[in-house]
């Protein structure tokens, strides 16, 4: 895209760039022509994968977004909280300061009152996942 996305997480909604529920066609008149697209196992869902965005969308039965994904070069953000590349234990920090419940597990860790998943190697943010 020529333009810069805006990676807002919207509690339980998605991304502002990508909500969840939206059709194909209106993801594609948001971010383009995906560069690849896949199935994670024989009969999962087809995933988009817009590599140069950082981003991977999975649609449902019914071609509506179920999942989005995003990495690097993605900018996601929870209330103003940059996420990716730094420090998971300063993310939790940040995001507990602003009364947003964080909750660690063995990928990273889980916000459930968004919808959201932050996936954590090395110590640090690399992935940001929301869905339903």
């Amino acid at each position: 895209m020529s333009y810069p996305l805006s990676w807002a997480l919207i509690p339980i909604e998605g991304f502002d760039a990508c909500p969840l529920g939206r059709g194909r066609d209106w993801v594609r008149n948001s971010l383009g022509v995906p560069e690849s697209v896949f199935r994670r196992a024989p009969d999962g869902p087809l995933v988009e994968d817009y590599q140069e965005l950082g981003v991977q969308v999975s649609y449902d039965a019914s071609d509506r977004t179920s999942l989005v994904e995003v990495a690097l070069p993605a900018t996601p953000t929870m209330q103003g909280v940059m996420l990716l590349g730094r420090l998971a234990a300063d993310v939790y920090s940040e995001l507990r300061a602003i009364g947003i419940d964080v909750v660690e597990d063995d990928a990273g860790a889980l916000v459930p009152g968004w919808g959201a998943g932050l996936f954590v190697a090395a110590g640090r943010v690399e992935a940001v996942s929301v869905g339903r």
